[in-house]
């Protein structure tokens, strides 16, 4: 089961933090190197190579993601014509999009199949076109991806324009790529948080468990 919830970034300070935050060491290092496509940063622990479940796109250097994002806003503001001082930057503009997506651990999903849910999401909600850097976190009781999008486009210079229907397609994007990988997928997005849905989850299994099979045996029958 994933769920997807998103913030926008409009601080300069919180931009920085946010991406500071998210590649935590302390929450995204892995416990041994990871034989992967994607090129993870390798971290020395207690003598030991390990891989840091972090990536980006368009980002030469995850850990300088947030002066990355900032030349590539600077550049479009010069050519549109807009302040390209750091400190005069609107603050009411969007700077970045946070999605945080959060699994189950019934689903029973690796910490680098998250990462690879997280990066294919990205990528296609995006069209490839902007920079993004994700964190699969394993500090909690349940994985978690943390995606920071930058808001300007890499190609035109544009905004990413986050409309109505938008956070409708985040959802069925990320559904449909953890359901190729295994999660469960819940027909209705809950309001409610990580643990509240937990609770809600343990006093109605059944009727989870019924809902989830009906829903099996209607997608597999001929």
């Amino acid at each position: 089961m994933v769920v997807t919830k998103v913030k926008q970034i409009k601080s300069v300070n919180k931009l920085a933090e946010g991406i500071k935050y998210i590649e935590d060491g302390a929450k995204t290092i892995g416990t041994e190197l990871i034989d992967s496509d994607v090129r993870f940063p390798v971290k020395i622990v207690n003598g030991q190579p390990v891989s840091q479940l972090v990536s980006g796109h368009l980002v030469i250097d995850v850990e300088a993601a947030y002066s990355e994002f900032m030349q590539l806003k600077q550049l479009a503001n010069l050519e549109k014509g807009r302040p390209i001082n750091n400190e005069e930057l609107v603050k009411t503009d969007v700077l970045a999009h946070h999605v945080i997506q959060s699994f189950s651990p019934e689903d029973c999903l690796t910490p680098e199949q998250v990462h690879e849910i997280g990066r294919k999401t990205a990528l296609e909600l995006t069209g490839g076109s902007h920079q993004f850097v994700v964190a699969t976190h394993m500090d909690k009781g349940h994985l978690h991806n943390h995606i920071y999008i930058n808001s300007t486009n890499s190609i035109t210079l544009n905004k990413f324009r986050w409309q109505k229907k938008t956070k409708s397609a985040l959802e069925k994007i990320s559904d449909k790529h953890a359901d190729v990988a295994g999660a469960s997928i819940i027909a209705v997005k809950n309001p409610f948080g990580h643990k509240e849905y937990a609770a809600y989850r343990r006093e109605n299994s059944f009727k989870l468990e019924i809902k989830s099979r009906l829903e099996f045996l209607l997608k597999h029958s001929t």
